[in-house]
């Protein structure tokens, strides 16, 4: 490269009195050759397959208030066509208020009214492709899933034990939202809460699963009344139970039954 840069540089010298138009387009050449030669710098023009900049998330959830979308980004040279197909390897079209596939890679779902829930849009597999004339690139499985918003209510179960022992209080969710609703903390009314901890107080834990342990529980924790909290991570909705819980005391007294005695004849 040494020897080629002086011989290219005096060809340039005797080529200035051309005029200076000819001087211009020659140092343009001269440039350009300058660039390529150098180590280390890649020519604009490298043709490369493409790659996600931004792969799409393998879970997308939302609810049919909210609406929302899935991002699919790509790079290559030349700059590559993204699409998105479907698991049979249809490709995916828009559909006039339910589901708009745009131009820069995003499928968006609007929001919609139960009624318009659709199986095969809003409870889907999506993938991504990006394809250029050198290659093609598709994006992992894309599980779509649109939730209709239902009104619920947690329910408190009353648990029985005996005095001295513990007992676990748990709040029930309704199956229809259990995937969606965490129990975050407990209430004892009027305004005790009890929150997740790794330690025990000594008489409540809350565990990492929801529920309340209550540690040696005695005659006064059965007038106690209990309401559970919960929190919906799509809807951002907190909601506390609607009933309360007591735990059933058994009197120790009351287990000792004897059995029947029926004397011989």
């Amino acid at each position: 490269m040494r020897r080629t840069l002086p011989r290219l540089w005096s060809r340039f010298k005797r080529k200035r009195i051309g005029g200076r138009r000819h001087h211009v387009h020659n140092f343009l050449v001269f440039g350009h050759i300058f660039l390529i030669l150098l180590p280390g710098v890649s020519a604009s023009y490298e043709m490369q397959g493409p790659s996600f900049v931004a792969e799409p998330l393998s879970r997308v959830e939302f609810t049919n208030v909210s609406g929302g979308r899935v991002d699919c980004i790509a790079r290559g040279n030349p700059a590559p066509t993204v699409d998105w197909i479907a698991t049979d390897g249809g490709s995916i079209a828009s559909i006039p208020g339910i589901r708009h596939v745009l131009g820069n890679g995003t499928i968006y779902f609007p929001s919609f009214e139960a009624e318009a829930f659709r199986q095969d849009v809003h409870w889907a597999i999506y993938k991504c492709s990006a394809i250029n004339s050198v290659g093609a690139v598709v994006s992992r499985d894309v599980t779509v899933r649109a939730v209709v918003n239902q009104r619920y209510d947690p329910e408190v179960q009353s648990p029985g034990g005996f005095p001295g022992n513990n007992v676990l209080m748990r709040c029930s969710v309704p199956s229809f939202v259990r995937d969606h609703v965490a129990v975050t903390s407990w209430l004892q009314e009027p305004s005790f809460n009890i929150y997740p901890s790794t330690m025990s107080d000594g008489k409540y834990h809350m565990l990492p699963s929801g529920e309340l342990m209550i540690i040696n529980i005695s005659r006064s924790d059965s007038q106690m009344t209990y309401r559970c909290r919960t929190h919906h991570r799509l809807t951002q909705e907190t909601v506390v139970s609607s009933n309360v819980g007591r735990i059933q005391l058994t009197d120790w007294a009351l287990s000792w039954v004897l059995p029947d005695h029926h004397p011989r004849s």
